[in-house]
This record gives C-alpha cells, structure tokens and sequence, in this order.
C-alpha cells in the first residue's frame, strides 16, 4: 500500500492476512523534512463491525494508540 499526504509525506507498507481472520498493516512514513516514523493496524470484523486497532512502532515494538469501529448504517433511516 502507498499513501501520500498533502504535504509530500509518503507511506508506503504492506497489508497481510492473519489465520486468526484478523489482516495487519505495516507503514513506514516519510517526510520531505526528512523524518520518519512506523506505524501499524490490525483490523477484524466481528458481529458486523469493523474494528482497526492503530499502533505506532518503535524499536520493533507496537504500542497502541488510536481504536476504530465501523459500523455500518442505512442511510434510509
């Protein structure tokens, strides 16, 4: 996966299924100023919802930082 951000950050990853049904994501982020950083997601689906855990990765290790649930609605109501 590549992402680009509007100020010329660039991420670029790769997303991989689990056995447990989870998928995980990998990103390493690059900025013009010549940062970088990690990050990661692991994401499932459980009774209808979509969950994604975010995670920043540093030194190998995945600390947890934002949570996500999608759930999805009809627009009818």
């Amino acid at each position: 996966m590549i992402q680009i951000g509007s100020n010329g950050t660039v991420g670029q990853g790769i997303i991989r299924p689990e056995k447990d049904g989870k998928s995980k994501e990998r990103q390493i982020f690059n900025s013009p100023n010549g940062s970088s950083r990690e990050s990661g997601h692991v994401t499932w689906f459980e009774n209808g919802v979509q969950h994604s855990q975010a995670y920043s990765i540093e030194n190998g290790e995945w600390k947890k930082t934002r949570y996500y649930k999608w759930i999805l609605t009809n627009k009818e109501r």
